[in-house]
């Protein structure tokens, strides 16, 4: 028996020898001078624009700091003071409101200088002004009392109350009361005072004391103790009763706080002058 053989033949390929990379000089690329330019101008246009937002925002702050402490262009030459200045001398105004002489008009500290003169009891209030380039302005509000109030502090029309540093000349009424009773002592005092004018009459003390009872001086010498009640019906009283200056001379004081009447207390040697009541 005869066998029959098939050769099959494959595909393949040969594999063949890697060629060697040629060995040899590379050339170096000439400098690009033009990129290089591009890349400077972006990088000078970038820190010229953060040096302008330094300049925007820190800029302005650096030059008030220059003015504020260079006296070149600002500096304090003229002091004017206004306000109706009554009771506080010249020279103490003076010398409250010279300190800012010389000092730099931007650099001045205003809060300082305003408690400055603000130390002196006399003045109410202050506001300050800058008049460019070498002015500034103080306006002065002084204190107006209308009294004396307990002894030792003045008080003006609105119940407001300060201790001054010095009790000016003058025909000063002093007025006396309870702690927050001011208000209510000045209302009397101001119907008082109005009451008695044209009369010859000259009112010197007015107190109230902490059982509300009133009592007030005339002449700074006769005493009127009014009582806690019809304070004006009593005035009026006084007013009509007692006309006549000679008889009193010799009174000490009259005591209103009776329903129907008063009483009269003398003066020593007065008894030849009791009977013209």
């Amino acid at each position: 028996m005869s066998r029959s053989y098939i050769l099959l033949q494959s595909n393949y390929r040969t594999s063949r020898p890697k060629r060697r990379q040629r060995s040899g000089v590379v050339q170096k690329k000439p400098f690009d001078w033009r990129q290089f330019g591009r890349f400077l101008y972006r990088l000078l246009r970038y820190l010229l624009l953060i040096a302008l937002l330094v300049a925007i925002f820190v800029g302005p702050y650096w030059g008030w700091q220059y003015l504020k402490e260079n006296n070149l262009f600002f500096k304090i030459e003229t002091v004017s003071v206004y306000g109706e200045i009554e009771h506080l001398p010249e020279e103490r105004v003076n010398e409250l409101v010279k300190d800012a002489i010389g000092q730099n008009l931007i650099g001045l500290d205003m809060k300082g200088y305003q408690d400055e003169i603000l130390s002196e009891s006399w003045i109410k209030s202050v506001s300050l002004k800058r008049n460019w380039f070498h002015e500034l302005e103080v306006h002065i509000e002084e204190q107006a009392p209308v009294a004396i109030w307990n002894g030792v502090e003045m008080i003006d029309a609105s119940g407001e109350r300060f201790t001054p540093s010095f009790y000016p000349q003058g025909e000063w009424v002093f007025l006396a009361g309870p702690d927050g009773r001011a208000l209510d002592v000045l209302e009397v005092y101001s119907r008082t005072k109005e009451r008695l004018e044209g009369t010859g009459f000259q009112l010197s003390h007015l107190s109230l004391d902490e059982s509300d009872s009133w009592s007030l001086v005339l002449d700074d010498q006769l005493l009127l103790i009014m009582g806690s009640e019809n304070f004006d019906q009593r005035l009026e009283r006084f007013l009509r009763q007692f006309s006549d200056r000679e008889v009193l001379d010799r009174i000490q004081h009259i005591d209103f706080r009776y329903k129907n009447g008063f009483s009269v207390k003398w003066k020593e040697n007065s008894d030849s002058i009791k009977n013209k009541l």
